[in-house]
Order: structure tokens, then sequence, then C-alpha cells
């Protein structure tokens, strides 16, 4: 296991024998220190920085258009409610034109009711 104790989004640990995880990106340049960075998923005990894919433009996009529409979101509302948008096939921000208000049920009834006032 990592001897910093660190673990990818899984919640696996990250270890020597994860080189998958790090086979298509190149290693950061040692003036870069790993820790705070964004993409960097962590070190193995071997020092190897494991890098996370670039974030999804269009899950950007989605992320700023719930945040403009619902300012006071808190962060895990928002990364919550990202998630099952795009599970339910609003990815983009073209595709979110087309809400309606039971696309929403998953949404806590507060936040919902804002945010269909926005959007009507």
């Amino acid at each position: 296991a990592s001897r910093y104790g660190w673990t990818d989004k899984s919640n696996k640990k990250l270890d020597d024998d994860d080189e998958e995880d790090n086979k298509n990106w190149p290693p950061l340049p040692p003036s870069v220190p790993p820790s705070g960075e964004i993409g960097v998923r962590g070190v193995t005990s071997r020092g190897k920085v494991v890098l996370a894919p670039p974030p999804d433009p269009d899950d950007l996009a989605v992320r700023k258009w719930l945040r403009t529409k619902l300012p006071t979101l808190r962060k895990s509302d928002v990364e919550a409610y990202c998630t099952r948008l795009a599970e339910d096939g609003f990815d983009s921000v073209f595709m979110l034109q087309n809400l309606e208000e039971g696309d929403l049920d998953f949404m806590k009834k507060g936040h919902r009711r804002a945010l269909m006032k926005e959007i009507s």
C-alpha cells in the first residue's frame, strides 16, 4: 500500500502494482509538487505520481450551469446532482435545455423548486 495512504476515487489503496492507472499519462516534472494539484490522484510507494484524466468540458459546463442557476448549493450537492444528471443523459448544456421537473426527482425539494423557478 502507499506509504502516503492515498487512495483513488474508488477508495482502493494505490500501490506499486497500480501501473495501469498511470501508463497513458506522463510523470509530472520534478518542479511540480504532487499534493494539491488538479488531476493528481495519488503517489505510489515508489514515488510515482498517479494522474486522473483531464476533466470533461461538458461536465465542467454542466457544473457551471448548475452553480449559475443555484449559486448557494453546497459542493457535495453539486457533485451529486451533476452525477445524476449525467446518468440520465443531461450531460451537456444543450441537453439541459430539455429538463422537466419530473427529471429532477433526485434533488432535494427546495433545490428542485428553486431550479424550476430559474429555468421556467
